[in-house]
Order: structure tokens, then sequence, then C-alpha cells
């Protein structure tokens, strides 16, 4: 809940006095028509300041150096990974090697005509299948 104190220095009477702003240049808009409270939503800057919402201005260059930090890492995670010491197998050297062992362990591709033959209750049954997840 919010303490009482907010309620009545945001929520009180003075919010209607066509004077009354929650900070510069964010007054409450005294609109008739929806295009009128359109127009003066695009007329609000495209980026709010952080004094907007009661955070002090250094709150933005926190906000960019976090942005830009997380921007790098995620860039950093998906860069090539190569081992530290020049010796063992890339990240993708592993996980192609992972997939060769895969595809190694699978059984060789049926030709579906000849497996329509050799169970044809089966293999109705898996087109049904087929044609449900299409």
């Amino acid at each position: 809940m919010f303490p009482s104190i907010t309620i009545a220095v945001w929520l009180g009477e003075k919010i209607f006095d066509p004077t009354f702003g929650f900070f510069s240049g964010y007054k409450i808009p005294q609109c008739k028509t929806t295009d009128q409270y359109l127009n003066y939503i695009r007329s609000l800057p495209a980026v709010d300041s952080p004094q907007v919402f009661g955070l002090h201005p250094n709150a933005d260059i926190t906000y960019q150096s976090n942005a830009a930090a997380n921007i790098l890492e995620a860039i950093a995670k998906i860069q090539p990974q190569e081992s530290r010491r020049g010796v063992g197998e890339s990240r993708e050297a592993i996980v192609y090697r992972i997939a060769e062992e895969m595809l190694e362990k699978l059984p060789p591709d049926y030709d579906p005509h000849e497996a329509s033959h050799c169970c044809p209750s089966f293999f109705t049954e898996m087109q049904t299948f087929y044609f449900y997840l299409l």
C-alpha cells in the first residue's frame, strides 16, 4: 500500500490545477478528444530524463553504463571462444565434433516406399501424426 503522505502529495486536489506539473514540461493535459491526447503524447520527449521519475541526474549515466556493459557482454559471449593457452579445441570445434558423433549413432535413412510395404499400419499412423503436427 502507498503511504498516506504519497497519496496526499501525488493524488491530491492540486493535480487538477491547470498549472500543476509533475515535472517541468510534464503537465496533465486538458484535452477533450482522443486526437488532442495523442498530439500531446507525441509532443513529449522520446527519452525522459531520470528527474522525471524522481531520480538523480546521474541515474542516466549509470543506466547508460550498465546498458553498454550488457551489450558488450552479449557480444563477447557470441564471439568464438579459443583456448587461453592455445591448446585444445575451440567451442565451435567441440560442437562440431559432438554433432558428428551424434550423426554416427543414427540409423541409416529409410526408404519411405519400402517402409510403407514393411509396416503398413505403423506407416499410416505416422502419416496421420505428421499431418496433425503440420
